[in-house]
């Protein structure tokens, strides 16, 4: 058989593992807000069990009336809509640029009186056009899922917009098996249910196990993979806090990350188109990597990680459709390479579309 890199690959350990275990007994919260506040050192920090929790908290706290707009990129996670759907909002779909960022130009073109906020995702890790956005003059909502220190104007990216988000899930940059971290340019009013994280900490060691080289490639690629998949994008927001277990093992991940090795496409691929923008403005910091290569010949090496389908292109949606053509364009052709791993020996003109 053919044994592939693993799609996702995160640094946990044995002491992980205990220091997660540790959390049930010992409150990290302060150490891991002091590890945050280095991001974002003027802002209100809240700890949530999931993104779509921050987002839901930050909806309700905008005060909105039952079908005002919220603009959202065409490519954005189906779990942001779902939220918006959940508040008695419309969401309003914006076509994207060729960073994979919600465009600014489109975005004046579709706003309407209704529209009242706009959600930018840096996606992938790439960083949006936020001054010409924010010319909107909508309440400017980050979706820094995809990235934890992206930069813009060498501020990261997170503390430009009104509220912004992150998930520190198995498929982001730093993950604690589940959670969220809400920022706020004002304190927020809410009432998070607690919990110990005893599933956090099982999915942990049952992560460790799946993720070996050999389990991943005769079991977790063909059966858990999906599984996990379809698991995560079922619709459910609990408003919880972020467990005391994924709060210990956060804090354990934000200490590693800054010694993570990850490498640089535009080196490493120079001859190879890759949907990013990267200048004295922008510096992107990839959770995977957006190219166009042949994605069947790669996944013979690699486990791709598959884009998210823009929602332009999912019938339940169909009612929220506009002219995205830019998205229609790009989807056709994107590949997304992992970041966790140095792929620089790779012959990459093998795999030139």
């Amino acid at each position: 058989m053919n044994f592939v890199i693993q799609k996702y690959k995160h640094p946990y350990s044995i002491g992980d593992l205990f220091i997660a275990l540790n959390g049930l007994f010992k409150d990290y919260s302060p150490l891991l807000l002091e590890e945050i506040k280095k991001y974002y050192p003027n802002d209100h920090i809240y700890l949530t069990d999931k993104g779509r929790e921050s987002l839901n908290i930050i909806l309700k706290n905008l005060n909105l009336n039952e079908g005002d707009e919220i603009a959202i990129p065409s490519n954005v996670c189906e779990v942001v809509i779902e939220t918006i759907l959940y508040n008695k909002l419309k969401p309003l779909i914006i076509d994207i640029t060729d960073n994979l960022t919600l465009d600014p130009k489109d975005l004046v073109k579709k706003k309407t009186d209704k529209t009242k906020a706009v959600i930018v995702v840096h996606h992938f890790g790439n960083v949006a056009d936020l001054d010409e956005i924010k010319k909107s003059g909508l309440i400017l909502i980050e979706d820094c899922a995809q990235t934890t220190d992206a930069k813009y104007k060498n501020q990261i990216v997170g503390n430009f917009a009104d509220y912004s988000f992150n998930s520190l899930d198995i498929t982001k940059p730093i993950s604690a098996i589940s959670g969220s971290i809400l920022i706020s340019k004002k304190p927020l009013n809410m009432n998070l249910k607690k919990s110990y994280g005893l599933k956090s900490l099982f999915e942990l060691k049952l992560f460790m196990i799946l993720n070996n080289k050999i389990v991943y490639n005769l079991i977790t690629k063909r059966f858990i993979t999906e599984l996990k998949r379809k698991e995560a994008l079922k619709f459910r927001i609990k408003n919880k806090a972020m467990s005391k277990a994924s709060i210990a093992l956060a804090y354990s991940q934000y200490k590693k990350y800054n010694n993570k090795k990850r490498y640089n496409p535009p080196e490493q691929l120079k001859n190879i188109k890759v949907y990013s923008e990267i200048n004295n403005i922008k510096k992107p910091s990839f959770n995977v990597i957006p190219v166009k290569l042949n994605p069947k010949k790669l996944k013979k090496i690699i486990d791709l990680p598959q884009p998210t389908p823009p929602l332009i292109y999912m019938p339940k949606y169909k009612q929220y459709y506009s002219e995205c053509p830019n998205t229609e364009k790009i989807y056709k052709e994107l590949t997304l390479l992992p970041t966790h791993t140095d792929l620089s020996k790779i012959k990459w003109e093998k795999y030139i579309i």
